[in-house]
Protein backbone atom coordinates (compact mmCIF):
# COMPACT_ATOMS: atom_id res chain seq x y z
CA UNK A 1 0.00 0.00 0.00
CA UNK A 2 1.39 3.41 -0.92
CA UNK A 3 2.14 6.09 1.67
CA UNK A 4 -0.76 8.30 0.57
CA UNK A 5 -3.27 5.46 0.97
CA UNK A 6 -2.00 4.79 4.51
CA UNK A 7 -2.26 8.51 5.34
CA UNK A 8 -5.83 8.62 4.04
CA UNK A 9 -6.82 5.56 6.06
CA UNK A 10 -5.28 7.03 9.21
CA UNK A 11 -7.10 10.33 8.64
CA UNK A 12 -10.39 8.49 8.21
CA UNK A 13 -9.83 6.49 11.40
CA UNK A 14 -9.26 9.71 13.35
CA UNK A 15 -12.44 11.26 11.95
CA UNK A 16 -14.46 8.13 12.75
CA UNK A 17 -13.79 8.78 16.44
CA UNK A 18 -14.84 12.42 16.06
CA UNK A 19 -17.97 11.51 14.08
CA UNK A 20 -19.60 8.45 15.72
CA UNK A 21 -22.56 8.58 13.31
CA UNK A 22 -20.16 8.10 10.41
CA UNK A 23 -18.45 5.20 12.19
CA UNK A 24 -21.83 3.56 12.79
CA UNK A 25 -22.89 4.01 9.15
CA UNK A 26 -19.70 2.28 8.03
CA UNK A 27 -20.14 -0.55 10.54
CA UNK A 28 -23.69 -1.06 9.28
CA UNK A 29 -22.30 -1.07 5.71
CA UNK A 30 -24.56 1.82 4.72
CA UNK A 31 -21.53 3.64 3.28
CA UNK A 32 -18.55 2.50 1.26
CA UNK A 33 -15.03 3.34 2.40
CA UNK A 34 -14.71 6.04 -0.28
CA UNK A 35 -18.03 7.70 0.62
CA UNK A 36 -17.05 7.69 4.30
CA UNK A 37 -13.66 9.21 3.43
CA UNK A 38 -15.34 12.01 1.46
CA UNK A 39 -17.87 12.77 4.18
CA UNK A 40 -15.14 12.72 6.85
CA UNK A 41 -13.18 15.32 4.94
CA UNK A 42 -16.02 17.83 4.60
CA UNK A 43 -18.62 17.14 7.32
CA UNK A 44 -18.73 18.14 10.96
CA UNK A 45 -20.86 16.92 13.88
CA UNK A 46 -23.80 19.08 12.80
CA UNK A 47 -23.85 18.06 9.12
CA UNK A 48 -22.70 14.44 9.18
CA UNK A 49 -26.15 12.83 9.55
CA UNK A 50 -27.51 14.74 6.56
CA UNK A 51 -24.51 13.81 4.43
CA UNK A 52 -24.85 10.13 5.37
CA UNK A 53 -28.51 10.14 4.30
CA UNK A 54 -27.68 11.85 1.00
CA UNK A 55 -24.67 9.61 0.34
CA UNK A 56 -26.82 6.48 0.59
CA UNK A 57 -28.76 7.66 -2.48
CA UNK A 58 -25.79 8.96 -4.52
CA UNK A 59 -22.83 7.59 -6.41
CA UNK A 60 -19.36 8.41 -5.10
CA UNK A 61 -18.77 10.79 -7.98
CA UNK A 62 -22.03 12.64 -7.38
CA UNK A 63 -21.27 12.85 -3.65
CA UNK A 64 -17.78 14.24 -4.32
CA UNK A 65 -19.17 16.85 -6.73
CA UNK A 66 -21.85 17.97 -4.29
CA UNK A 67 -19.46 18.17 -1.33
CA UNK A 68 -16.90 20.11 -3.34
CA UNK A 69 -19.55 22.35 -4.87
CA UNK A 70 -21.00 23.22 -1.48
CA UNK A 71 -17.52 23.91 -0.09
CA UNK A 72 -16.58 26.09 -3.08
CA UNK A 73 -19.79 28.11 -2.72
CA UNK A 74 -19.11 28.73 0.99
CA UNK A 75 -15.49 29.70 0.36
CA UNK A 76 -16.53 32.04 -2.45
CA UNK A 77 -19.07 33.73 -0.19
CA UNK A 78 -16.36 34.20 2.48
CA UNK A 79 -13.74 35.32 -0.05
CA UNK A 80 -11.44 32.51 1.09
CA UNK A 81 -10.06 29.25 -0.22
CA UNK A 82 -8.74 26.11 1.43
CA UNK A 83 -6.23 23.69 0.03
CA UNK A 84 -5.46 20.27 1.51
CA UNK A 85 -1.87 19.36 0.79
CA UNK A 86 0.45 16.49 1.61
CA UNK A 87 2.84 17.46 4.43
CA UNK A 88 5.88 17.85 2.17
CA UNK A 89 3.99 20.05 -0.29
CA UNK A 90 2.61 22.14 2.58
CA UNK A 91 6.16 22.65 3.81
CA UNK A 92 7.31 23.74 0.37
CA UNK A 93 4.38 26.13 0.08
CA UNK A 94 5.19 27.62 3.49
CA UNK A 95 8.78 28.17 2.34
CA UNK A 96 7.59 29.75 -0.91
CA UNK A 97 5.27 32.09 1.03
CA UNK A 98 8.13 33.07 3.33
CA UNK A 99 10.35 33.75 0.31
CA UNK A 100 7.66 35.87 -1.37
CA UNK A 101 7.22 37.90 1.82
CA UNK A 102 10.97 38.33 2.23
CA UNK A 103 11.25 39.39 -1.42
CA UNK A 104 8.48 41.97 -0.90
CA UNK A 105 10.04 43.21 2.32
CA UNK A 106 6.68 43.12 4.10
CA UNK A 107 3.93 40.77 5.22
CA UNK A 108 1.75 39.55 2.33
CA UNK A 109 -1.59 37.76 2.47
CA UNK A 110 -1.57 34.18 1.18
CA UNK A 111 -3.36 35.37 -1.96
CA UNK A 112 -0.68 38.00 -2.58
CA UNK A 113 2.00 35.34 -2.00
CA UNK A 114 0.42 33.07 -4.61
CA UNK A 115 0.30 35.93 -7.12
CA UNK A 116 4.00 36.72 -6.53
CA UNK A 117 4.99 33.05 -6.79
CA UNK A 118 3.04 32.63 -10.04
CA UNK A 119 4.52 35.83 -11.50
CA UNK A 120 8.01 34.67 -10.53
CA UNK A 121 7.45 31.32 -12.24
CA UNK A 122 5.93 32.88 -15.35
CA UNK A 123 8.79 35.37 -15.60
CA UNK A 124 11.25 32.45 -15.56
CA UNK A 125 9.30 30.58 -18.24
CA UNK A 126 9.01 33.62 -20.52
CA UNK A 127 12.66 34.50 -20.08
CA UNK A 128 13.68 31.16 -21.61
CA UNK A 129 14.53 29.34 -18.40
CA UNK A 130 11.30 27.39 -18.14
CA UNK A 131 10.93 23.80 -17.10
CA UNK A 132 10.67 22.58 -20.69
CA UNK A 133 14.27 23.57 -21.35
CA UNK A 134 15.66 21.87 -18.24
CA UNK A 135 16.63 25.10 -16.41
CA UNK A 136 14.94 26.57 -13.37
CA UNK A 137 14.12 30.16 -12.49
CA UNK A 138 16.23 31.56 -9.67
CA UNK A 139 14.72 30.75 -6.25
CA UNK A 140 12.97 33.55 -4.40
CA UNK A 141 14.95 32.73 -1.26
CA UNK A 142 16.83 29.85 0.26
CA UNK A 143 15.12 29.31 3.61
CA UNK A 144 11.81 29.87 5.35
CA UNK A 145 11.20 31.03 8.90
CA UNK A 146 11.80 28.67 11.82
CA UNK A 147 8.95 26.22 12.20
CA UNK A 148 7.79 26.55 8.60
CA UNK A 149 8.78 22.97 7.74
CA UNK A 150 6.38 20.03 7.63
CA UNK A 151 5.22 19.54 11.21
CA UNK A 152 2.08 17.48 10.77
CA UNK A 153 0.45 14.90 8.57
CA UNK A 154 -0.85 17.58 6.23
CA UNK A 155 -1.50 21.27 6.09
CA UNK A 156 -4.68 23.15 5.56
CA UNK A 157 -4.08 26.46 3.91
CA UNK A 158 -6.91 28.83 4.73
CA UNK A 159 -6.29 31.97 2.76
CA UNK A 160 -8.17 35.15 1.96
CA UNK A 161 -8.30 35.66 -1.79
CA UNK A 162 -6.80 38.80 -3.36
Amino acid sequence: MCVRAVEQRAALERKLYELPALRQAMQERRLSYEKARLIARYADEESVEGWIERAERMTCIDLRRQLQGDEEAQMSARGEFEVWLPRRVGGLLALAFAAARRDAGRWLSPGECLVRIAAHHLHGVHMGSGCGEGARPAPLAARGPPGSGPAGRGRLLNARAC
